[in-house]
């Protein structure tokens, strides 16, 4: 079985390698290596296209999560791109009795180009909420912290991705050190 699922992820890394297969293979190969890298267990399930009430500019929108990982148990969403709709989603499903809102906060965020990750955090408050939905402008600058894993040809990290050895080593070490970042 634990080589079945090796050779599912080779092959979802190789469908996402093909610009004509598009960003659906991207999703399908994010979620498989979460999957292999035990980003889910127990109350923690990979989701996709997972759809996120947001208030923005004062109108009642909808964004949609290309992966996410949820805690069940909260229904948390712990990683994931739209991070100001996940807060606000993780404080709303927090209105239950005995739930304090969540603080200010930074999310952790994975942006893949190809089958290689971006890693972030990014610092979202309850300020930054409250003026997205307003439509204006924070007083305060937000700063996203980014990290691209070391690779061993960094012009080429984008076209390569996971496929030659070294550049896996280095991404597959990545995402497991993110795992912490995650509270996985």
């Amino acid at each position: 079985m634990h080589h079945n699922s090796h050779a599912e992820l080779i092959m979802y890394m190789d469908l996402a390698r093909i610009p004509e297969e598009g960003e659906p293979s991207v999703v399908e190969f994010t979620v498989e290596l979460f999957k292999t890298l035990r980003y889910a267990h127990r109350e923690r399930v990979v989701r996709t296209r997972v759809d996120i009430p947001l208030l923005i500019c004062g109108e009642s929108t909808h964004v949609q999560t290309d992966v996410c990982i949820v805690d069940r148990s909260h229904n948390d969403i712990l990683l994931l791109v739209q991070t100001v709709a996940a807060f606000n989603e993780n404080n709303a499903q927090r209105d239950a009795p005995g739930l304090q809102p969540m603080e200010d906060r930074a999310i952790p965020g994975i942006v893949m180009v190809g089958t290689s990750p971006v890693f972030l955090q990014i610092p979202v408050t309850q300020s930054l909420s409250t003026h997205i939905r307003h439509g204006t402008y924070p007083a305060q600058e937000t700063c996203v912290i980014y990290c691209h894993p070391p690779a061993p040809r960094p012009h080429r990290r984008c076209s390569e991705g996971v496929k030659p050895l070294d550049n896996r080593r280095a991404i597959l070490g990545c995402c497991e050190a993110f795992k912490t970042i995650v509270d996985i």
